[in-house]
Protein backbone atom coordinates (compact mmCIF):
# COMPACT_ATOMS: atom_id res chain seq x y z
CA UNK A 1 0.00 0.00 0.00
CA UNK A 2 2.75 2.06 0.63
CA UNK A 3 3.92 2.09 -2.99
CA UNK A 4 0.30 2.82 -4.33
CA UNK A 5 -0.18 5.96 -1.99
CA UNK A 6 3.59 7.04 -3.15
CA UNK A 7 2.59 7.03 -6.48
CA UNK A 8 -0.78 9.01 -5.83
CA UNK A 9 0.86 12.08 -3.95
CA UNK A 10 3.76 12.27 -6.31
CA UNK A 11 1.61 12.53 -9.13
CA UNK A 12 -0.11 15.06 -6.80
CA UNK A 13 3.00 17.28 -6.59
CA UNK A 14 4.59 16.64 -10.08
CA UNK A 15 1.19 17.85 -12.05
CA UNK A 16 0.75 20.66 -9.06
CA UNK A 17 -2.38 19.34 -8.50
CA UNK A 18 -4.15 21.05 -5.10
CA UNK A 19 -4.85 18.40 -2.90
CA UNK A 20 -8.32 19.23 -1.90
CA UNK A 21 -9.27 19.82 -4.99
CA UNK A 22 -8.02 16.25 -6.43
CA UNK A 23 -10.11 14.57 -3.37
CA UNK A 24 -12.95 15.90 -4.69
CA UNK A 25 -12.17 13.94 -7.67
CA UNK A 26 -11.67 11.10 -6.38
CA UNK A 27 -14.64 10.55 -3.63
CA UNK A 28 -12.67 11.20 -0.76
CA UNK A 29 -12.69 13.83 1.86
CA UNK A 30 -9.29 16.30 1.94
CA UNK A 31 -8.64 14.85 5.40
CA UNK A 32 -8.57 11.28 4.04
CA UNK A 33 -5.52 12.06 1.83
CA UNK A 34 -4.35 13.75 5.15
CA UNK A 35 -4.54 10.36 7.03
CA UNK A 36 -2.96 8.38 4.39
CA UNK A 37 0.27 10.15 4.84
CA UNK A 38 -0.19 8.90 8.50
CA UNK A 39 -0.26 5.64 7.37
CA UNK A 40 -4.01 5.01 7.38
CA UNK A 41 -5.29 2.78 3.90
CA UNK A 42 -7.33 4.28 1.21
CA UNK A 43 -10.53 2.10 0.52
CA UNK A 44 -10.69 0.67 -2.75
CA UNK A 45 -13.53 2.65 -4.40
CA UNK A 46 -11.06 5.72 -3.59
CA UNK A 47 -8.25 4.01 -5.34
CA UNK A 48 -10.45 3.15 -8.14
CA UNK A 49 -11.30 6.85 -9.28
CA UNK A 50 -7.67 7.72 -8.44
CA UNK A 51 -6.65 5.06 -10.54
CA UNK A 52 -8.44 6.29 -13.59
CA UNK A 53 -7.82 10.26 -12.83
CA UNK A 54 -4.16 9.48 -13.40
CA UNK A 55 -4.20 7.13 -16.27
CA UNK A 56 -7.13 7.48 -18.33
CA UNK A 57 -8.42 5.01 -20.72
CA UNK A 58 -5.13 3.21 -20.14
CA UNK A 59 -5.89 2.75 -16.45
CA UNK A 60 -6.42 -1.42 -16.13
CA UNK A 61 -2.49 -2.44 -16.12
CA UNK A 62 -2.28 0.28 -13.35
CA UNK A 63 -4.93 -1.32 -11.48
CA UNK A 64 -4.22 -4.72 -11.63
CA UNK A 65 -0.87 -4.04 -9.91
CA UNK A 66 -2.05 -2.27 -7.62
CA UNK A 67 -4.80 -4.53 -6.64
CA UNK A 68 -1.48 -6.95 -6.55
CA UNK A 69 -0.08 -4.76 -4.01
CA UNK A 70 -2.79 -3.93 -1.80
CA UNK A 71 -1.93 -5.46 1.74
CA UNK A 72 -4.40 -4.93 4.06
CA UNK A 73 -7.55 -7.37 4.33
CA UNK A 74 -10.54 -5.27 3.39
CA UNK A 75 -8.75 -4.12 0.35
CA UNK A 76 -7.55 -7.50 -1.16
CA UNK A 77 -11.38 -8.58 -0.37
CA UNK A 78 -12.25 -5.69 -2.78
CA UNK A 79 -9.73 -6.26 -5.17
CA UNK A 80 -10.80 -9.73 -5.17
CA UNK A 81 -14.34 -8.59 -5.91
CA UNK A 82 -13.55 -6.30 -8.72
CA UNK A 83 -11.39 -8.96 -10.50
CA UNK A 84 -14.63 -11.24 -10.37
CA UNK A 85 -17.12 -8.88 -11.20
CA UNK A 86 -15.07 -7.58 -13.85
CA UNK A 87 -14.87 -11.08 -15.30
CA UNK A 88 -10.99 -10.16 -15.29
CA UNK A 89 -9.72 -13.97 -15.41
CA UNK A 90 -6.30 -13.33 -15.83
CA UNK A 91 -6.30 -10.36 -12.61
CA UNK A 92 -7.96 -12.74 -10.30
CA UNK A 93 -5.62 -15.74 -11.00
CA UNK A 94 -2.65 -13.90 -9.94
CA UNK A 95 -4.21 -13.25 -7.24
CA UNK A 96 -5.49 -16.33 -5.86
CA UNK A 97 -1.88 -17.33 -6.25
CA UNK A 98 -0.13 -14.66 -4.43
CA UNK A 99 -2.71 -15.39 -1.58
CA UNK A 100 -2.89 -18.87 -1.74
CA UNK A 101 -0.85 -19.38 1.89
CA UNK A 102 -2.68 -16.46 3.53
CA UNK A 103 -4.64 -16.66 6.72
CA UNK A 104 -8.01 -15.27 7.84
CA UNK A 105 -9.93 -13.21 5.47
CA UNK A 106 -8.07 -13.21 2.96
CA UNK A 107 -8.04 -17.11 2.85
CA UNK A 108 -11.63 -17.32 3.15
CA UNK A 109 -11.42 -15.13 -0.33
CA UNK A 110 -8.99 -17.56 -1.65
CA UNK A 111 -11.77 -20.17 -1.20
CA UNK A 112 -14.96 -18.20 -2.50
CA UNK A 113 -13.20 -16.83 -5.22
CA UNK A 114 -11.60 -19.57 -6.06
CA UNK A 115 -14.27 -21.38 -7.06
CA UNK A 116 -15.80 -18.53 -8.83
CA UNK A 117 -12.29 -18.22 -10.71
CA UNK A 118 -12.84 -21.98 -11.70
CA UNK A 119 -16.62 -21.36 -12.62
CA UNK A 120 -15.26 -19.03 -15.56
CA UNK A 121 -12.82 -21.31 -16.56
CA UNK A 122 -15.43 -23.92 -17.18
CA UNK A 123 -13.27 -26.24 -15.12
CA UNK A 124 -16.40 -27.85 -13.85
CA UNK A 125 -20.02 -28.07 -15.05
CA UNK A 126 -22.33 -25.74 -14.48
CA UNK A 127 -24.59 -27.82 -13.03
CA UNK A 128 -22.42 -28.70 -10.29
CA UNK A 129 -22.01 -24.81 -9.05
CA UNK A 130 -24.82 -24.85 -6.28
CA UNK A 131 -23.12 -28.13 -5.12
CA UNK A 132 -19.65 -26.73 -4.41
CA UNK A 133 -21.04 -23.50 -2.88
CA UNK A 134 -23.15 -25.90 -0.53
CA UNK A 135 -20.13 -27.52 0.55
CA UNK A 136 -17.84 -24.78 0.82
CA UNK A 137 -17.30 -24.89 4.90
CA UNK A 138 -15.85 -22.43 7.68
CA UNK A 139 -16.22 -19.23 6.04
CA UNK A 140 -17.01 -16.30 9.27
CA UNK A 141 -17.21 -13.07 7.04
CA UNK A 142 -20.34 -11.64 6.69
CA UNK A 143 -20.05 -10.23 3.13
CA UNK A 144 -18.22 -13.96 1.59
CA UNK A 145 -21.12 -15.59 3.36
CA UNK A 146 -23.35 -13.64 1.58
CA UNK A 147 -21.72 -13.83 -1.65
CA UNK A 148 -21.70 -17.31 -1.35
CA UNK A 149 -25.28 -17.42 -1.23
CA UNK A 150 -25.45 -15.26 -4.42
CA UNK A 151 -23.63 -18.36 -6.09
CA UNK A 152 -25.50 -20.34 -4.64
CA UNK A 153 -28.93 -18.71 -6.85
CA UNK A 154 -26.71 -18.85 -9.71
CA UNK A 155 -26.18 -22.38 -9.23
CA UNK A 156 -30.17 -22.61 -9.46
CA UNK A 157 -30.00 -21.21 -12.74
CA UNK A 158 -28.61 -24.24 -14.51
CA UNK A 159 -30.68 -26.40 -12.87
CA UNK A 160 -33.04 -24.81 -14.40
CA UNK A 161 -34.87 -23.65 -10.98
CA UNK A 162 -35.92 -19.81 -12.53
CA UNK A 163 -38.87 -18.94 -9.70
CA UNK A 164 -36.85 -20.62 -6.43
CA UNK A 165 -33.92 -18.00 -7.80
CA UNK A 166 -36.24 -14.81 -7.59
CA UNK A 167 -37.77 -15.59 -4.43
CA UNK A 168 -34.16 -15.82 -3.18
CA UNK A 169 -32.68 -13.06 -4.61
CA UNK A 170 -35.30 -11.16 -2.86
CA UNK A 171 -34.34 -12.72 0.49
CA UNK A 172 -30.51 -11.51 -0.40
CA UNK A 173 -31.50 -8.05 -1.22
CA UNK A 174 -32.70 -7.38 1.65
CA UNK A 175 -29.16 -8.63 3.26
CA UNK A 176 -27.06 -6.78 0.82
CA UNK A 177 -29.23 -3.54 1.84
CA UNK A 178 -28.20 -3.84 5.61
CA UNK A 179 -24.16 -3.29 4.71
CA UNK A 180 -22.45 -0.45 5.85
CA UNK A 181 -22.88 2.21 2.98
CA UNK A 182 -19.52 3.57 4.56
CA UNK A 183 -16.99 0.71 5.00
CA UNK A 184 -18.93 -1.79 2.58
CA UNK A 185 -20.50 0.62 -0.10
CA UNK A 186 -18.24 -0.92 -2.71
CA UNK A 187 -19.14 -4.43 -1.85
CA UNK A 188 -22.71 -3.26 -1.35
CA UNK A 189 -22.64 -2.03 -4.91
CA UNK A 190 -21.03 -5.15 -6.27
CA UNK A 191 -23.84 -7.82 -5.19
CA UNK A 192 -26.26 -5.76 -6.25
CA UNK A 193 -24.95 -5.62 -9.60
CA UNK A 194 -24.41 -9.62 -9.40
CA UNK A 195 -28.20 -9.93 -8.53
CA UNK A 196 -28.96 -8.03 -11.24
CA UNK A 197 -26.89 -10.01 -13.14
CA UNK A 198 -28.56 -13.34 -12.09
CA UNK A 199 -32.18 -11.94 -11.79
CA UNK A 200 -31.90 -11.00 -16.10
CA UNK A 201 -31.32 -14.54 -17.13
CA UNK A 202 -34.02 -16.15 -14.91
CA UNK A 203 -36.39 -13.31 -15.83
CA UNK A 204 -35.72 -13.68 -19.41
CA UNK A 205 -36.40 -17.72 -19.62
CA UNK A 206 -39.53 -16.71 -17.68
CA UNK A 207 -40.78 -13.96 -20.52
CA UNK A 208 -41.40 -11.40 -17.54
CA UNK A 209 -40.21 -8.47 -19.93
CA UNK A 210 -40.95 -5.99 -17.75
CA UNK A 211 -38.73 -6.93 -14.69
CA UNK A 212 -35.82 -7.87 -17.02
CA UNK A 213 -35.49 -4.58 -18.82
CA UNK A 214 -35.23 -3.06 -15.16
CA UNK A 215 -32.19 -5.10 -14.54
CA UNK A 216 -30.91 -4.75 -17.82
CA UNK A 217 -30.75 -0.96 -17.34
CA UNK A 218 -29.06 -1.55 -14.31
CA UNK A 219 -26.07 -3.47 -15.73
CA UNK A 220 -26.14 -1.04 -18.69
CA UNK A 221 -25.27 1.94 -16.41
CA UNK A 222 -22.90 0.04 -13.88
CA UNK A 223 -19.92 1.69 -15.90
CA UNK A 224 -17.37 -0.66 -14.25
CA UNK A 225 -17.21 -2.94 -16.89
CA UNK A 226 -17.43 -4.11 -20.79
CA UNK A 227 -18.95 -7.22 -19.99
CA UNK A 228 -21.80 -5.97 -17.63
CA UNK A 229 -22.51 -3.05 -19.94
CA UNK A 230 -22.50 -5.68 -22.91
CA UNK A 231 -24.64 -8.12 -20.79
CA UNK A 232 -26.55 -5.14 -20.18
CA UNK A 233 -27.63 -4.57 -23.77
CA UNK A 234 -28.12 -7.67 -24.93
CA UNK A 235 -30.62 -8.54 -22.47
CA UNK A 236 -32.48 -4.88 -23.18
CA UNK A 237 -32.25 -6.12 -27.02
CA UNK A 238 -33.65 -9.64 -26.56
CA UNK A 239 -37.23 -7.95 -24.62
CA UNK A 240 -38.06 -6.14 -27.43
CA UNK A 241 -37.81 -8.77 -30.19
CA UNK A 242 -41.49 -8.69 -30.29
CA UNK A 243 -42.63 -5.14 -29.09
CA UNK A 244 -40.04 -2.86 -30.58
CA UNK A 245 -37.62 -4.13 -34.11
CA UNK A 246 -35.32 -1.12 -33.84
CA UNK A 247 -35.13 -0.90 -30.24
CA UNK A 248 -34.16 -4.82 -30.16
CA UNK A 249 -31.76 -5.01 -33.20
CA UNK A 250 -30.14 -1.63 -31.85
CA UNK A 251 -29.52 -2.99 -27.77
CA UNK A 252 -28.27 -5.98 -29.52
CA UNK A 253 -25.45 -3.79 -31.87
CA UNK A 254 -24.49 -2.46 -29.15
CA UNK A 255 -23.69 -5.59 -26.94
CA UNK A 256 -21.76 -6.57 -30.66
CA UNK A 257 -19.95 -3.78 -30.91
CA UNK A 258 -18.61 -3.49 -26.85
CA UNK A 259 -17.57 -7.36 -27.27
CA UNK A 260 -16.17 -7.30 -30.89
CA UNK A 261 -12.46 -7.38 -30.63
CA UNK A 262 -12.34 -8.19 -26.45
CA UNK A 263 -13.31 -12.06 -26.30
CA UNK A 264 -14.00 -13.91 -29.62
CA UNK A 265 -16.58 -16.34 -27.94
CA UNK A 266 -18.85 -13.72 -27.04
CA UNK A 267 -18.15 -11.69 -29.89
CA UNK A 268 -19.54 -14.75 -31.73
CA UNK A 269 -22.29 -14.91 -29.51
CA UNK A 270 -23.22 -11.85 -29.56
CA UNK A 271 -22.62 -11.79 -33.71
CA UNK A 272 -25.59 -15.01 -33.46
CA UNK A 273 -27.81 -13.29 -31.25
CA UNK A 274 -28.06 -10.10 -33.38
CA UNK A 275 -28.75 -12.06 -36.23
CA UNK A 276 -30.90 -14.61 -34.69
CA UNK A 277 -32.90 -11.40 -34.11
CA UNK A 278 -32.84 -9.67 -37.52
CA UNK A 279 -33.71 -13.16 -38.91
CA UNK A 280 -36.81 -13.21 -36.67
CA UNK A 281 -37.49 -9.89 -38.49
CA UNK A 282 -36.72 -10.91 -41.92
CA UNK A 283 -33.59 -8.95 -41.86
CA UNK A 284 -30.60 -10.21 -43.92
CA UNK A 285 -27.28 -11.40 -41.52
CA UNK A 286 -24.64 -9.16 -40.33
CA UNK A 287 -21.04 -10.34 -42.07
CA UNK A 288 -19.14 -13.38 -39.91
CA UNK A 289 -21.74 -15.11 -38.95
CA UNK A 290 -19.77 -18.87 -38.19
CA UNK A 291 -23.42 -20.76 -36.54
CA UNK A 292 -24.55 -22.53 -39.51
CA UNK A 293 -28.16 -23.03 -38.28
CA UNK A 294 -28.85 -19.45 -37.82
CA UNK A 295 -27.61 -18.87 -41.19
CA UNK A 296 -29.97 -21.81 -42.32
CA UNK A 297 -32.73 -19.80 -39.84
CA UNK A 298 -32.49 -16.85 -41.62
CA UNK A 299 -33.19 -18.28 -45.05
CA UNK A 300 -36.16 -20.14 -43.59
CA UNK A 301 -37.33 -16.17 -42.51
CA UNK A 302 -36.91 -14.85 -45.89
CA UNK A 303 -38.89 -17.79 -47.02
CA UNK A 304 -35.92 -19.22 -49.09
CA UNK A 305 -35.85 -23.08 -50.04
CA UNK A 306 -33.39 -25.03 -47.93
CA UNK A 307 -31.56 -27.59 -49.52
CA UNK A 308 -31.48 -31.08 -47.71
CA UNK A 309 -27.72 -30.43 -46.75
CA UNK A 310 -29.44 -27.94 -44.91
CA UNK A 311 -31.61 -29.79 -43.28
CA UNK A 312 -29.19 -31.77 -41.64
CA UNK A 313 -27.32 -29.27 -40.73
CA UNK A 314 -29.87 -28.20 -38.16
CA UNK A 315 -30.82 -32.09 -36.92
CA UNK A 316 -26.72 -32.58 -36.78
CA UNK A 317 -26.08 -29.18 -34.99
CA UNK A 318 -25.38 -28.16 -31.47
CA UNK A 319 -28.55 -26.93 -30.72
CA UNK A 320 -31.12 -27.62 -28.07
CA UNK A 321 -33.50 -29.75 -29.16
CA UNK A 322 -36.51 -27.01 -28.57
CA UNK A 323 -34.35 -24.98 -31.57
CA UNK A 324 -33.91 -28.07 -34.01
CA UNK A 325 -37.98 -28.37 -33.72
CA UNK A 326 -38.64 -24.85 -34.04
CA UNK A 327 -36.50 -23.89 -37.10
CA UNK A 328 -37.75 -27.36 -38.83
CA UNK A 329 -41.54 -26.91 -38.13
CA UNK A 330 -41.03 -23.44 -39.15
CA UNK A 331 -39.74 -24.45 -42.69
CA UNK A 332 -42.83 -26.66 -42.83
CA UNK A 333 -45.33 -23.71 -41.96
CA UNK A 334 -46.72 -26.35 -39.91
CA UNK A 335 -48.68 -24.93 -37.13
CA UNK A 336 -49.33 -28.24 -35.45
CA UNK A 337 -45.84 -29.28 -35.54
CA UNK A 338 -44.88 -25.11 -34.10
CA UNK A 339 -47.33 -26.20 -31.23
CA UNK A 340 -45.18 -28.99 -30.53
CA UNK A 341 -42.21 -26.61 -30.62
CA UNK A 342 -44.00 -24.35 -28.24
CA UNK A 343 -44.68 -27.41 -25.78
CA UNK A 344 -41.06 -28.71 -26.07
CA UNK A 345 -39.65 -24.97 -25.33
CA UNK A 346 -42.59 -24.48 -22.05
CA UNK A 347 -41.36 -28.05 -20.98
CA UNK A 348 -37.43 -26.75 -20.79
CA UNK A 349 -38.51 -23.85 -19.09
CA UNK A 350 -37.29 -21.60 -21.73
CA UNK A 351 -40.58 -19.43 -21.92
CA UNK A 352 -39.05 -16.82 -23.95
CA UNK A 353 -38.68 -18.91 -26.60
CA UNK A 354 -41.98 -20.55 -26.63
CA UNK A 355 -43.71 -16.81 -27.03
CA UNK A 356 -41.46 -16.28 -29.92
CA UNK A 357 -43.00 -19.52 -31.69
CA UNK A 358 -46.69 -18.63 -30.76
CA UNK A 359 -45.96 -15.59 -32.35
CA UNK A 360 -44.51 -17.12 -35.29
CA UNK A 361 -47.89 -19.13 -34.92
CA UNK A 362 -50.25 -16.28 -34.75
CA UNK A 363 -48.73 -15.43 -37.96
CA UNK A 364 -49.32 -18.06 -39.56
CA UNK A 365 -53.29 -18.48 -38.30
CA UNK A 366 -54.53 -14.92 -37.07
CA UNK A 367 -57.65 -16.14 -35.98
CA UNK A 368 -56.69 -18.98 -33.37
CA UNK A 369 -57.60 -16.80 -30.41
CA UNK A 370 -55.94 -18.83 -27.96
CA UNK A 371 -52.92 -17.52 -28.78
CA UNK A 372 -53.85 -14.36 -27.58
CA UNK A 373 -54.29 -15.53 -23.74
CA UNK A 374 -50.77 -17.54 -24.05
CA UNK A 375 -49.50 -14.70 -24.44
CA UNK A 376 -50.08 -12.29 -21.58
CA UNK A 377 -48.99 -15.07 -19.39
CA UNK A 378 -46.55 -13.57 -16.90
CA UNK A 379 -44.76 -15.57 -14.28
CA UNK A 380 -43.13 -12.94 -12.45
CA UNK A 381 -45.68 -9.88 -10.62
CA UNK A 382 -43.09 -7.43 -9.66
CA UNK A 383 -44.22 -4.39 -11.53
CA UNK A 384 -41.42 -1.31 -12.28
CA UNK A 385 -42.60 1.41 -9.16
CA UNK A 386 -41.74 -1.32 -6.68
CA UNK A 387 -38.23 -2.02 -8.39
CA UNK A 388 -37.74 0.96 -8.83
CA UNK A 389 -38.37 1.10 -4.77
CA UNK A 390 -35.95 -1.30 -3.86
CA UNK A 391 -33.43 -0.12 -6.39
CA UNK A 392 -29.65 1.00 -5.44
CA UNK A 393 -28.38 3.00 -7.88
CA UNK A 394 -24.68 1.34 -8.14
CA UNK A 395 -21.73 3.48 -8.69
CA UNK A 396 -23.72 6.12 -9.95
CA UNK A 397 -21.16 9.05 -8.98
CA UNK A 398 -19.08 7.13 -11.98
CA UNK A 399 -20.82 9.06 -14.76
CA UNK A 400 -17.75 10.98 -15.74
CA UNK A 401 -15.19 8.01 -15.73
CA UNK A 402 -15.11 5.46 -18.38
CA UNK A 403 -14.45 2.50 -16.95
CA UNK A 404 -15.88 -0.09 -19.82
CA UNK A 405 -12.35 -0.60 -21.47
CA UNK A 406 -11.94 -3.39 -19.22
Amino acid sequence: MKVIKKEIFDYISDNDIVEKEFAVKIGCKPSQLSDAKLGKNLNFRVLLKAVIVMNGKNYKKKLEDWCLRLDYAEGIKHAFEYASLTKNEKLLGKMLDKHKNSFGVVKECCIVYGLLYKHIRYEFPETELKDRADAIKGIKNKTLLLLIEIIKVIGLYYKKKYLRMLEDLETIEDSIKKLSDKRELFIKECYFIRCSEAYAPALFQLNSLDSLRQHAKRLINTNISATLTAAGYYYMGMSYIVEDKERALQNLQLNYEILKGRHHRSATHALSCLNFARSYHYETLIAGEEDETIKVYNKIKLNKKITDEEKDIIKNSQSSIPFKKYYLSLEESSVENLSESVAIFASDKKLFYANLVLQDIKKLNPNMLVIDGLLKINFYQKGENQYEKNCYHCFSDFRDFNLICC
